[in-house]
């Protein structure tokens, strides 16, 4: 005969709160107490729901009995899983492993509606879980801190930024505006050249008859020539030192947006989580294992090495990466390939050399060869799957 379960009325009102939170996400209570109440309540700030809930459960039986019949539905196999413990006489053990791995919402359910649960027992599920939200809050709390802090800074590196991008458009107009000048000076010269070549025709047809007026002009447009050369001299001087002023702008500028970059990364990578989970159908589910087994990622665009390496890390693997021969050399790409126990070349961001290197240091060494068609991260998730149940299988 199947076991007695609780009903909530049999349950101690004080525990309704850490039901109602745990249990529930705040969707859920949130519909289920607008169809009790017939009210909308949608700008109603999370914590009113989950306090007027409270009261309607302590309340109402009706609510009751529509909590417990919807609770019942969400988490059957919980509810079984806990019932055959229960018979087995195996219930704290049931908890503590449902506790262990951070599965507590459909055994905190099926725990307080078991018939067998004693006293102590639904004190201990209390404690921990209780517990539990407020490590969480102090993690969120410290998470967010983190996060704003992050964000102050790569505001305020943005800000350094805008500050250079004004200054070398500044500098760009000057150098347009000395450019300019130039031009002037240039056009000038040519035009004293063409006088000057004016000038000695006369004095050749003329054959030794040159005046003394016409020396004075030759020496007149000489000075001019020279005095127009030193200046354009020294105008290409002051284009050259303001052409080295826009390339260190430049560098800032790149060094600048790399370091935010950089900072925005940190913070997103500030938690630290499995990157991939398997999906409910899966044979091999939270079981992926690549048994310490080298991964090279031969290819791809450099966007997603860094979830390439998590994804690997979190199935046991490790990770190295050559990008072809764009910027790591190719003769270090034959030992990286002896090195590896598997090879995933993404054939879609890297050169045809690369892949035929790759095919022919695999074909030496008898190595195992994934060619990737698109390198999307999706992509080397579902072949690194495949890897690694081969590994388990």
């Amino acid at each position: 005969m199947p076991l007695s379960r609780r009903k909530l009325s049999e349950i101690n009102p004080d525990f309704y709160c850490s039901i109602i939170g745990t249990c529930l996400s705040l969707e859920e209570a949130r519909k289920l107490l607008q169809d009790e109440l017939q009210l909308n309540l949608h700008d109603r700030k999370d914590y009113v729901v989950h306090e007027l809930a409270v009261k309607r459960l302590a309340s109402s039986q009706r609510f009751r009995n529509k909590i417990q019949s919807f609770l019942d539905h969400k988490y059957p196999s919980d509810i079984y899983r806990c019932s055959q413990a229960a018979a087995q006489g195996s219930l704290e053990e049931y908890w503590d492993n449902c506790f262990s791995r951070g599965d507590l919402s459909g055994a905190y359910w099926a725990v307080f509606t078991s018939g067998k649960a004693t006293n102590e027992l639904l004190s201990k599920v209390f404690g921990g879980v209780h517990m539990q939200s407020h490590l969480a809050a102090t993690r969120e709390r410290e998470k967010n801190h983190m996060l704003i802090s992050r964000q102050q800074t790569i505001a305020e590196l943005q800000e350094t930024i805008e500050d250079y991008r004004g200054k070398l458009a500044d500098c760009r107009t000057e150098v347009k505006q000395q450019s300019a000048l130039l031009r002037q000076e240039e056009k000038a010269n040519k035009k004293i050249r063409r006088q000057l070549d004016t000038t000695i025709k006369e004095l050749e047809r003329e054959k030794g008859s040159v005046s003394a007026d016409l020396k004075n002009k030759n020496a007149k447009l000489e000075s001019k020539l020279s005095y127009s050369t030193m200046k354009n001299r020294q105008l290409l001087e002051e284009i050259a030192e303001l052409r080295n002023v826009i390339d260190l702008k430049r560098n800032t500028e790149t060094a600048q947006d790399d370091d935010a970059a950089a900072l925005s990364a940190t913070a997103m990578s500030a938690a630290p989580q499995r990157y991939v989970s398997c999906p409910e159908d899966c044979a091999f589910k939270d079981s992926c294992d690549l048994k310490s087994r080298e991964i090279l990622l031969v290819g791809g665009r450099l966007a997603m090495v860094p979830h390439c390496k998590i994804l690997v890390e979190s199935f046991n693997g490790s990770f190295s990466f050559h990008d072809g021969g764009k910027e790591h050399s190719a003769k270090t790409l034959k030992p990286m390939v002896n090195s590896a126990d598997i090879v995933i070349c993404a054939i879609d961001c890297v050169s045809h050399n690369a892949v035929h290197c790759v095919k022919n240091a695999c074909a030496d060494c008898a190595k195992h060869i994934v060619m990737l068609k698109s390198s999307a991260i999706t992509s080397f998730r579902r072949e690194l799957v495949t890897v690694a149940s081969q590994a388990i299988a």
